[in-house]
């Protein structure tokens, strides 16, 4: 019995199951996510209202029509920029990075749709290149990754800022719906008549509520109540005042009656007379001395007179 040998020339061995692009992008995808290039820290708002929208894609593809077709539907305001990228293939990894750089020298992009439409692995593998998520997430403006369907992820749909399944969910997203602004609009002015006539009806029942009050309906009212406490005020000061005058005047009436009574006239008057010696007033025996002269003042007239004696008793 005679043995066949063969002998084998191996080139390229590929790991069984996942495949070697399975491992590729299972081990590319962990090692971008040690870096932290899939942190949501990272991730940039999108714009709500857009004014340029940048879309990275095949231009002959129908991810381009789809997208096209929604935004004109829901938002025909604003302007596309396309950039045609080879999005398949050896050369399409670095057709993506440059379209991506072009679009970061322009100013006035404000969102990029990166995508395509679905495919093989092999198909969408661009979009799992090392080059290309290192460039999304550089860019300085807002990306959306719309590559495949729904069920498809690349590396791309991590890194990016916002992930829509497709190119359709894409256009939805980086959008609004005329419509529905249309509507919020519309609901806003709704709203704000409802204010107005709201405050407008308050402040007609507060402006009733014054006109109702007694001051508006009989203004004379409260002035002749005004009127009416002033005399009551008066004849109260007036009473006041007449009582003090009455007071005061019996006051000066007694005083007058004491000043009176204390008047040397009137002392005079009742028979008494006043002694005088060099215009002095003699009150006691020891002033005048034996011949002074002296005058006797009188109530009616005056004496000139010459001590004779002095008693002190």
């Amino acid at each position: 019995m005679s043995h066949t040998k063969y002998s084998i020339i191996i080139e390229e061995i590929q790991p069984d199951g996942l495949g070697a692009l399975n491992l590729a992008f299972i081990q590319l995808k962990n090692k971008l996510e040690k870096e932290g290039l899939f942190l949501n820290e990272h991730k940039k708002p999108l714009p709500k209202l857009p004014k340029v929208i940048g879309i990275i894609t095949s231009s002959t593809g129908a991810a381009i029509q789809d997208i096209l077709n929604i935004i004109k539907r829901r938002y025909p305001l604003v302007r596309i920029l396309l950039a045609p990228t080879v999005v398949q293939g050896k050369e399409a990894a670095i057709s993506i990075v440059e379209s991506i750089k072009l679009m970061n020298e322009l100013s006035y992009v404000d969102v990029i749709i990166l995508g395509r439409g679905g495919g093989s692995l092999e198909d969408l593998w661009c979009f799992n290149e090392e080059i290309v998520a290192r460039a999304i997430f550089e860019s300085k403006i807002p990306i959306i990754s719309a590559v495949g369907h729904e069920t498809d992820f690349t590396i791309a749909d991590f890194v990016a800022d916002y992930r829509a399944p497709t190119p359709s969910a894409a256009a939805e997203k980086v959008v609004p719906d005329t419509q529905e602004l249309y509507d919020l609009i519309h609901n806003f002015h709704i709203r704000n008549i409802q204010a107005v006539r709201y405050l407008m009806e308050t402040l007609k029942s507060n402006l009733k509520q014054i006109l109702n009050r007694p001051i508006f309906k009989r203004p004379f009212d409260r002035i002749h109540s005004y009127y009416r406490e002033m005399d009551h005020i008066t004849y109260k000061l007036q009473t006041i005042i007449s009582k003090k005058i009455t007071s005061k005047r019996k006051e000066l009436e007694i005083m007058e009656s004491k000043i009176i009574a204390l008047s040397p006239k009137s002392i005079l008057k009742r028979g008494y007379g006043i002694i005088m010696k060099n215009n002095k007033i003699v009150k006691s025996f020891s002033d005048v001395k034996i011949y002074d002269d002296i005058n006797v003042i009188l109530h009616k007239g005056k004496l000139d007179a010459q001590v004779k004696k002095i008693r002190r008793n």
